[in-house]
């Protein structure tokens, strides 16, 4: 757990343009594994469900999970629609379902999909108690 507890500061030092870097270059990695869990392969379902549960785990949504999240998107979205991607993500459903996201995820991915989680996660500069139950329960 001190392992976890380091990692997780760890990400919340970073810049946000180091976090947004990351969470790109991780979403990238894992976007095929999105479109491949999909019938119709579009990843964008999956994709929004997995980073919808990082953005409720703790049952808030800021300025600086819009900001990472509209820049992950090129912009256009609106704080409404992220803050109600949040809000109905925050259940015990969608929870299990990015951890049953991440249980299948391929093992040479694991690491990209846990990256993207964290800069989610991290994003806000600080990592709260059911942030770090929502890592564990993805790890364990």
């Amino acid at each position: 757990m001190a392992d976890l507890n380091k990692l997780l500061q760890d990400y919340v030092n970073l810049d946000y343009k180091d976090i947004l870097a990351m969470a790109k270059k991780n979403l990238a990695k894992v976007h095929p594994y999105f479109c491949s869990i999909m019938k119709d392969g579009n990843g964008a379902a999956a994709g929004l469900a997995f980073m919808g549960a990082c953005l409720a785990s703790d049952g808030h949504f800021n300025d600086l999970e819009y900001r990472l999240m509209n820049d992950l998107f090129g912009g256009g979205a609106s704080y409404e629609s992220l803050r109600n991607l949040a809000q109905t993500s925050f259940n015990q459903e969608s929870l299990d379902l990015a951890d049953a996201i991440y249980d299948n995820c391929p093992s040479d991915l694991r690491g990209s999909l846990l990256g993207l989680a964290l800069c989610i996660l991290a994003v806000d500069e600080h990592i709260t108690k059911e942030e770090t139950a929502f890592v564990h329960k993805l790890l364990n």
